[in-house]
């Protein structure tokens, strides 16, 4: 985690960020903000979001008591079978910009610039396991409304692909 002094800040009260292996430094243009980059390749972590993908901003009116607000938002999918999952891609199905370089402010929202990603691939290492028992995937993404769904895409160990496409907001 890192924490950044509040002198020649661009925020106008003492701040915390905290993001795992990310650079943060100061950005302008229309208004002060942050920057990081959030991975379009993750880790599979077992009931967690990937590895080195959470930030959380806190903002603090004495210096000492901060209070935290996630940056990113999560998508969770739950999936059973039996075959072995190496990995799972996400996209949106407008092409919604998911990953990739952010800014963000004191309202915690992340934004896009135009070198971002418009899919994520969760990276599961050695495949999980597939049961009767639901197995829990997370992706950490750019918060965004999936106005025409989202379209998943798992290969499993034995080369099999499945596709799956929603079409709901």
């Amino acid at each position: 985690s890192h924490a950044i002094s509040t002198k020649n800040c661009v925020f106008d009260k003492p701040y915390a960020v905290y993001l795992a292996d990310h650079n943060v430094s100061s950005y302008s243009d229309h208004s002060p903000a942050l920057y990081s980059t959030l991975p379009s390749v993750q880790e599979y972590k077992k009931s967690s979001y990937g590895l080195n993908t959470n930030a959380m901003l806190g903002l603090s009116e004495n210096g000492r008591d901060f209070k935290f607000i996630n940056i990113f938002g999560y998508l969770r999918l739950s999936i059973t079978g039996d075959k072995v999952v190496k990995s799972i891609k996400l996209e949106g199905n407008n092409g919604e910009i998911i990953a990739g370089q952010t800014y963000f402010n004191t309202s915690g929202i992340a934004k896009a610039n135009n070198t971002s990603e418009k899919a994520i691939t969760l990276d599961c290492g050695e495949g999980v396991q597939l049961t009767d028992e639901p197995a829990v995937f997370y992706f950490t993404i750019i918060p965004t409304t999936f106005n025409n769904g989202i379209s998943v895409t798992i290969p499993f160990d034995d080369d099999s692909i499945f596709p799956k496409r929603t079409s709901n907001s």
